[in-house]
């Protein structure tokens, strides 16, 4: 039989047993009323630090306990409004519905909490077309938006954007300033298919206080290249993080507007895959941007000559970032050589030929560039693994070392290559460059970690959008 004397130690559960350890004391003149409001400031403080972790759904449904709770909910709410996540309606018709609420709602409470809009891959329907003013009124409601991401999206053009001055003054009225979203730092027009230069013209001078601008893969039928980025680069002062990746219409002149106008400090610059990009180009970026931290030159037609004037030129004081991978015409042992001579890159990428080119030029020696990340790009099945450990001995401060491949292993397994050659692979023995002898790598080591990938695996997806 059990002793009840056991159930006498069971106390009634405390809600205040997660807060600040508030007891109370039954013998203090506390009215309910009193201990009821410290339960509800107590309970409002914890809520201020767990409400950053909440989804919409439940920011939504707390937004209902309280005052303070409600305050809290609306700020987080409407600073990244999101327009996935609806029961009965989708992503463009939630956001026609926000964009026509934005003039009726509380304008200090509310719509300037918007820092933060995400669009991406939103489609316009037969049926449903996004707002033709939808910009216009993000301009006149939302003016402290900062972050704005128009990625993989077809509906923002030249119509969309508010009427300038110019267009609407007759010959003797006065020029108006031009409607501007003052705060906006990052726009995203990546794979847009009908970013135009008209369009790029007329919306440079609306973000003057722009520092991020991503550009990638727009085609030539798109037309937004030399001038477009030539007036982001004279309107926006703080211009300072461009990608243009696999951009078909960006070409020296682009990169020339970039480099001239001497008021910006671009740091990042991104020009992989820009195959209309020559030496011209790259040289007057090598001469003027010397603010330089982060450069990809990947797949370009870059030279030794060029990448010599961003290792030891003007450019490599501050660069720590530099991809020159999958480079065709760079002379693996004079890039080698000017490695030697730089004492800034941190994160370097390279290509096995250029790999194989520093092995040779150090010659036992220690390279003096503190390279800590290192990837080399297009290694082959025969590649030894000794190459991997005299890459690490010949560099002192190395972390990381990444092989990338443009086939995967299962490839060979499958006798996708030759049959002469089947055999061979299949038994993968550990002297060369694989997964097993990358494990085995890592296990015998501690002070570097080696990793291969596929390249294969590093598309998103099966639209001619992710290639």
């Amino acid at each position: 039989m059990h002793n009840n004397n056991t159930w006498s130690q069971v106390k009634k559960f405390d809600p205040l047993i997660f807060t600040d350890g508030v007891s109370f004391d039954s013998s203090l003149p506390l009215v309910l009323e009193d201990r009821t409001q410290i339960i509800i400031e107590k309970l409002n403080k914890a809520f201020e630090f767990i409400v950053h972790y909440l989804d919409s759904n439940t920011l939504a449904s707390c937004a209902l306990v309280n005052h303070p709770f409600n305050a809290l909910c609306n700020n987080r709410l409407w600073r990244v409004p999101r327009f996935d996540n609806g029961y009965l309606y989708g992503s463009l018709h939630l956001f026609n519905r926000f964009i026509d609420l934005l003039p009726d709602v509380r304008p200090q409470q509310v719509a300037h909490l918007v820092t933060q809009l995400n669009l991406n891959e939103m489609e316009e329907s037969l049926y449903e077309n996004v707002r033709p003013y939808f910009f216009d009124y993000l301009i006149r409601y939302a003016p402290n938006l900062q972050i704005l991401n128009l990625s993989k999206t077809n509906f923002l053009s030249t119509s969309s954007l508010p009427s300038t001055s110019a267009s609407r003054k007759g010959k003797n009225q006065p020029q108006q300033r031009y409607p501007r979203l003052s705060h906006l730092r990052a726009l995203d027009l990546s794979f847009c298919d009908y970013i135009s230069d008209d369009l790029l013209l007329a919306l440079a001078p609306a973000l003057p206080r722009l520092q991020y601008l991503r550009l990638d893969s727009l085609g030539t039928g798109a037309g937004g290249g030399e001038r477009g980025l030539a007036a982001f680069a004279d309107h926006c002062d703080e211009l300072a993080s461009v990608s243009v990746r696999y951009n078909e219409t960006i070409n020296d002149g682009s990169i020339m507007a970039l480099a001239k106008f001497g008021k910006i400090r671009v740091k990042e610059v991104d020009l992989t895959g820009c195959a209309y990009i020559t030496d011209t180009g790259l040289a007057a970026m090598a001469r003027f941007n010397i603010n330089l931290q982060y450069l990809s030159l990947a797949k370009t037609a870059c030279t030794a000559s060029t990448a010599e004037m961003f290792l030891v030129g003007r450019s490599a004081r501050y660069l720590r970032h530099l991809d020159l991978g999958y480079c065709m015409d760079l002379d693996p042992h004079r890039v080698a050589r000017s490695l030697w001579s730089n004492t800034t890159l941190t994160r370097l990428a390279v290509s096995m030929s250029v790999a194989q080119a520093m092995l040779d030029v150090a010659d036992g020696r220690l390279c003096p560039t503190p390279i800590e990340f290192f990837v080399v790009h297009d290694v082959s099945s025969e590649t030894p693994i000794q190459i991997l450990r005299d890459l690490v001995a010949i560099l002192p401060y190395l972390k990381h070392i990444t092989f990338t491949q443009d086939y995967d292993e299962m490839d060979n397994y499958m006798s996708f290559y030759t049959e002469s050659n089947t055999p061979k692979i299949r038994m993968k023995p550990s002297s060369v460059i694989s997964k097993q002898s990358i494990r085995e790598f890592n296990l015998a080591q501690h002070r570097v970690i080696a990793t291969i990938t596929n390249d294969r695996e590093t598309i998103e997806g099966l639209t001619l959008h992710y290639w």
